[in-house]
């Protein structure tokens, strides 16, 4: 190798192959660059193609910020022929590596271009562990079905708004769904966990219906919340959850919503609750009432006592039982 600093304009990128970087351009790269420059040098082949001289094989993000901030010239190193592509492509792996963890969608890049340079084999033995992943043939393949995903989806994947979690169980779905969950994603923007809670009702409230989660979310109640910006995201939330609950498990939504209205109906002080066995399986309900001496308890015992022994909070209890 030797070192050049080279005009950008007979730089090019060519067609990318060893590129694993996707997504924008970061900020703090930009920034870095525009500050104090390339601290570390891109790589490049000669080629002497046209007016372009030297494809870039290394550093693509390095160069596309320097690009676009306006860079006259760039510090490189000219790889000679005897360097193997396949060596070309682990450079790009641990020159990301060394500076960050790749997302899951530049994981299953890298892993697809592993393939092609390093067989199947060393792509499970060497590759995944040092990105990080289990060395599994199915997971292998479970990751290189991201990249069969739609642009729009992959994107919002790199930019985290979808969790890997999720992005994981995509390719399971028809391509509208895919574009389904992302809007639900765009317009709620829910936390990893709700994401994962939702995409999970969606496709099992979807698949026993017999139809598509794109068609599940343009009939009631789901419909109706979605479009709503007049009320606050955390609000839409609550309610888009609530109705995918219901739709979910309609048994048990009816039990608690049943049982909420008893609650509310005995207005039981702040220092009494009482709760319902979980899911509503079994008798067992239970009753906890927080006091400061013996008198205080026997107050808030005798309270509970008067309004449970009325007939019509009795026949109330009743109906909350599954």
């Amino acid at each position: 190798m030797r070192w050049e600093k080279i005009d950008i304009g007979f730089l090019c990128a060519g067609d990318e192959a060893f590129r694993i970087s996707t997504g924008r351009v970061p900020e703090r790269l930009l920034s870095s660059i525009a500050k104090v420059g390339i601290l570390h040098p891109i790589w490049v082949k000669s080629i002497a193609e046209g007016s372009v001289s030297y494809l870039v094989v290394l550093g693509y993000s390095r160069f596309d910020a320097a690009r676009s901030i306006g860079i006259e010239s760039i510090p490189c190193l000219v790889v000679d022929e005897t360097t193997s592509d396949a060596d070309l492509f682990l450079a790009n792996i641990y020159d990301n590596l060394s500076s960050r963890e790749l997302n899951i969608l530049e994981q299953a890049t890298a892993l697809k271009k592993s393939e092609h340079y390093l067989g199947r084999e060393k792509t499970l033995t060497d590759i995944m562990p040092v990105i990080g992943l289990k060395p599994s043939p199915r997971l292998l393949e479970r990751m290189l079905d991201l990249l069969a995903l739609p642009a729009p989806v992959q994107d919002a994947i790199s930019q985290g708004d979808i969790s890997p979690t999720c992005a994981l169980f995509l390719p399971r779905l028809e391509e509208n769904e895919q574009l389904a969950f992302l809007s639900v994603v765009k317009k709620l923007k829910p936390g990893v966990n709700l994401q994962r809670e939702f995409l999970e009702h969606l496709y099992e409230c979807a698949r026993r219906g017999g139809e598509s989660i794109l068609e599940l979310l343009e009939k009631p109640p789901l419909k109706e919340i979605l479009p709503d910006e007049s009320k606050p995201t955390a609000e839409c939330i609550a309610h888009f959850r609530s109705a995918l609950h219901r739709l979910r498990y309609p048994h048990l939504a009816t039990c608690e919503e049943t049982f909420n209205r008893f609650i509310h109906s005995l207005r039981l002080p702040p220092e009494v609750t009482l709760e319902a066995p979980a899911f509503f399986e079994g008798s067992e309900f239970r009753l906890e009432v927080r006091f400061h001496n013996p008198e205080d308890l026997l107050q808030r015992l005798k309270k509970i006592s008067d309004s449970l022994s009325s007939h019509e909070v009795q026949k109330a209890f009743i109906s909350t039982m599954p």
